[in-house]
């Protein structure tokens, strides 16, 4: 680990567009490419060990989990969870921001809203059987949220093959930004047919 460079710090700084403590960079890894930032405030929430990634900014880790959160912008998206039930699949989602009136788009294919699937083996697949079921335009799914107000978003999915055993989301984004975020690798839990889903 090292100091990051002064001008990457900066523009690390702009990139997130908001810190709990504009000095508190301390951790610089070159072979990864990655900030670690002790806090970093997200509407009232201060969160810990956030972990940026230099290489293609579309990632944040929040103590060391890939699956907690990404952050970008005043903007936290928080996965919560993944279910599967016969040919059924939800995501749980909880998104918050610093701004007002704004809403976050998920996928621009009109059919997957840009999942992804791996079966029991590790194959990654993008089945053509499967539809997304609440998207609310033709094209991506876009959801309003006010500020500082946590929004959970649940995503539908019909006709899951039942060996799928995880899911990953990609092109979600705010919808005045060209940033892009994305989800890998979400285990799925799967849910006995007699349980409530």
């Amino acid at each position: 680990m090292k100091k990051l460079p002064t001008p990457m710090k900066f523009f690390g700084l702009l990139m997130l567009g908001f810190m709990s403590d504009s000095y508190a960079i301390d951790n610089y890894d070159p072979a990864t490419q990655t900030l670690t930032i002790p806090q970093v405030l997200v509407g009232n929430t201060t969160y810990n060990n956030v972990v940026l990634s230099l290489r293609d900014f579309g990632l944040v880790k929040i103590d060391a989990n890939p699956s907690v959160g990404i952050v970008h912008s005043g903007f936290l998206m928080q996965f919560v969870s993944a279910k599967l039930q016969g040919g059924q699949a939800k995501i749980t989602l909880n998104l918050t921001s610093q701004g007002k009136d704004l809403a976050v788009e998920v996928g621009d294919d009109g059919t997957l809203a840009k999942a992804r699937f791996t079966d029991e083996n590790g194959n990654i697949y993008d089945p053509v059987t499967v539809q997304i079921r609440n998207k609310t335009h033709d094209k991506y799914i876009n959801y309003q949220f006010d500020a500082d107000i946590p929004s959970t978003v649940v995503l539908t999915y019909d006709n899951v093959p039942s060996n799928t055993k995880s899911i990953s989301l990609f092109d979600m984004k705010l919808f005045y930004s060209d940033a892009k975020f994305s989800f890998g690798n979400i285990p799925f839990q799967t849910v006995d047919a007699a349980t409530p889903f």
